[in-house]
């Protein structure tokens, strides 16, 4: 006979077992919550063993028997044990006595009464969610009274009580919880005891060892464990073992169905199964990245140009904070001032500094540091000649840092070096560099962000200082309204020297892409505005790249659509008119179309024909064509659309496929579908209604004579236009 096992809510059937006589001393009505049986659970893993209701019911009735004797008993508690690495539990394990403190009794009156409260539960007191974990007091006596109260996840909430001295409890819940005990001795002495548990997630995971253990003290057995996938196929096996110890480690994860055969005298067998879950439980990797951010400090860059770096800089660091913050990585950031000669003088760097809230307080490091931008002509090696690449980008490269950066943003309006080859040397060592004679691994990405006419480096001779009257940095007018230096060049041109693709194609440039801050080289702007009008230009583009933690920020891209924004997911109508300019009598037009694409950038950029690296920013397109009569010579464009998932922007394109004939576009409108539009139209002088659109885009016109007076009204319809009201009316002047 197996004896002294403790059935799980899932171990579901016994083969063999010859029952003893329970005597009416543990017959006493005990609530199945407090005994610790899930009726239901058991149920319905005793039907799936192919039990009928009948046989059902006195198992059931065998285990409440059983778990009333083990209330009463002070021997070893004998059962099916299963834990991970020996800390996690799995089955209703308990193990080692740890003493509650009590609440208003000394320590020394316990000891005297001779009995110790014990919660019996893991070592470090972390009770495993889903375990029905057993609590009471040890030795238990009949003659005690016992009175539990288990609290909520607030502490304040009764969640359950028990009266007998093994008091059986699940959590679901992780979280901490608050356990007292009223407990009242024969002579009426009433003490009170209070405990704080721990509930943590319980996982099995992928690679670490999962150990079942089955107690009993029946002798002569023989175990047999086998571990199936959820497909039924055997993935380990440990045949006839006598010590009841059974180790799996799974290496993949997924559904499994643990299964012991305990084989007796007479090869009398009892069957067990357990169904567990195997995680991939490997910790995501932490993400740590790190951004330089390298400033043109130039005259030449204004203070309204230098406001707008300073909202970009900022927005870009309190995102970096709000990562740090919310745990979705560490961010570190540098910021690197230019010097005025090649070789970096300033003492002024932030590097590879780990930003916090306070920095961005009125008068916090990083915040002083971007207010004074532009602002600090005179300090070591600033000047209004601040623009010498090589001194800011060898301060990228050349510094020993812990994370290495990946991405480097250049911020600039021009370039000066007394040294191009130097230069341009030094920029083998970004990945941007055309078959660089550096290999280095992990060569730091380049991206310039700068101002297309200005004052760059583009050719060997361009080493010559120039005089503080003939210099743009210091002329500001120089550099965008005249060509008067002769060093005046393009950024894109400039690149194309100092990254070496002009030497087997001088058709060849670097990459340039307003965004793709891992692939491009570049974007060429007109002046700084949209550092101000996108905040989160560099903080998104970094996550979209890879090399930035956190996550996109919620942004609002129609804040200026008062009346109508149109959302994700419903349907609308649009509906035109359109007139094609020629002699040829048609029934209906072929070459206009109206195109409605749908964007996930704010950019809404078209595809590059140019760079067929280019990510797509279109996600999807409707084309919408003329239908129905002619009228006068204009044929109405009709149909439903749905806005896409993601759309962030939309665009109406007004296509004419013959540019030889000139095509008229009038009456456009977008309106819910489940909705309707009236439109008018008034004369700008008289202020007299001419015309109505109605529901569908047909127009009612109103004619009037000459002193104001409404004469006509027509009606524009799908047959054509059609008089509907006309009046006449005569004055009679009186000659007298």
């Amino acid at each position: 006979m197996l004896k002294g096992f403790k059935l799980r809510k899932y171990w579901a059937l016994t083969l063999c077992m010859v029952l003893g006589s329970i005597t009416s001393t543990y017959s006493q009505d005990i609530p199945d919550n407090v005994l610790g049986i899930d009726v239901p659970t058991l149920t319905e893993g005793y039907r799936k063993g192919g039990m009928t209701n009948e046989v059902i019911n006195i198992e059931i009735s065998r285990l409440r028997e059983s778990r009333k004797k083990e209330l009463f008993e002070s021997k070893d508690r004998k059962q099916i044990l299963v834990n991970q690495n020996a800390n996690v539990q799995i089955s209703y394990s308990i193990k080692d006595p740890v003493l509650l403190e009590p609440s208003g009794l000394n320590k020394s009156n316990i000891s005297a009464r001779g009995f110790n409260l014990a919660a019996i539960v893991e070592d470090t007191l972390v009770v495993k969610k889903g375990a029905n974990t057993k609590f009471f007091l040890e030795p238990s006596s009949p003659d005690m009274a016992y009175k539990w109260i288990f609290y909520d996840l607030d502490n304040v909430t009764k969640k359950d009580s028990a009266t007998t001295p093994i008091a059986y409890q699940k959590y679901t819940v992780p979280g901490k919880y608050k356990i007292t005990l009223e407990i009242k001795d024969p002579s009426g002495c009433i003490s009170y005891f209070t405990k704080n548990i721990k509930v943590e997630d319980s996982e099995l995971c992928v690679g670490k060892p999962i150990n079942f253990a089955f107690e009993t003290t029946e002798t002569n057995l023989t175990y047999t464990w086998t571990a199936t996938n959820a497909a039924g196929v055997l993935v380990n096996e440990l045949y006839k073992s006598t010590d009841g110890l059974y180790t799996y480690t799974p290496t993949l994860p997924g559904d499994f169905v643990i299964k012991l055969t305990a084989t007796g005298t007479g090869k009398c067998e009892t069957v067990f199964e357990e169904k567990i879950t195997v995680l991939d439980c490997e910790p995501a990797q932490v993400c740590e990245n790190h951004i330089a951010i390298v400033l043109d400090e130039s005259g030449s860059i204004d203070d309204t140009e230098a406001k707008r770096i300073r909202a970009q800089l900022k927005s870009f660091i309190a995102a970096q904070i709000k990562s740090n913050k919310d745990g979705d990585g560490k961010m570190t950031i540098s910021l690197i001032g230019l010097s005025d000669t090649d070789k970096d003088t300033r003492t002024d760097h932030v590097l590879e500094y780990s930003v916090s809230e306070a920095d961005l307080l009125n008068g916090g490091y990083i915040s002083r540091w971007i207010d004074n931008y532009g602002r600090r002509y005179g300090q070591t090696g600033i000047s209004e000649g601040s623009d010498y690449w090589k001194s800011g980008l060898s301060v990228v490269l050349n510094t020993n840092f812990k994370i290495k950066p990946k991405l480097v943003f250049l911020i600039t309006d021009g370039c000066q070096t007394t040294n191009p080859e130097g230069l341009k040397t030094l920029m083998q060592k970004f990945d941007n560099y055309q078959n660089s004679p550096d290999q280095s691994e992990n060569k730091p990405h380049l991206y310039v962000v700068g101002i297309n006419n200005g004052f760059y480096v583009d050719n060997a001779e361009t080493s010559k200082t120039m005089a503080r009257s003939a210099d743009p940095n210091f002329v500001p007018s120089l550099l965008k309204t005249s060509f008067d230096s002769t060093n005046s060049a393009y950024l894109g041109k400039s690149l194309q020297y100092l990254f070496n693709f002009n030497e087997n194609n001088t058709n060849a440039f670097p990459i340039e892409r307003i965004n793709g801050f891992d692939s491009a080289t570049y974007f060429a702007h007109n002046d700084f505005t949209m550092l101000s009008d996108e905040p989160f230009y560099f903080s998104d583009g970094i996550v979209e790249a890879g090399v930035g933690c956190g996550k996109l920020s919620e942004k609002d891209y129609c804040a200026n659509c008062i009346s109508f924004q149109p959302e994700i997911n419903k349907e609308y109508l649009l509906s035109a008119w359109v007139k094609e300019d020629t002699n040829i009598q048609l029934k209906d037009y072929k070459n206009s179309e109206i195109n409605i694409v749908f964007y996930d950038d704010p950019q809404a950029a078209d595809p590059d024909p140019s760079d067929p690296d280019a990510p797509s920013q279109i996600i999807g397109s409707v084309t919408l064509k003329p239908s129905g009569a002619i009228i006068d010579g204009w044929q109405r464009i009709s149909g439903k659309f749905i806005v896409p998932e993601k759309t962030i922007t939309a665009g109406v394109v007004l296509n004419n496929k013959n540019v030889g004939i000139p095509i008229y576009f009038d009456d456009l409108r977008i309106h819910p579908v489940d909705g309707s539009v009236k439109a008018f139209v008034y004369d700008p002088e008289t202020f007299k209604l001419m015309s109505e659109l109605d529901e569908n885009n047909y127009s009612t016109f109103y004619e009037y004579d000459n002193e104001g007076g409404l004469v006509r009204v027509k009606k524009e319809t799908s047959q054509g236009v059609k008089t509907i009201q006309e009046t006449r009316s005569g004055n009679f002047i009186n000659p007298k």
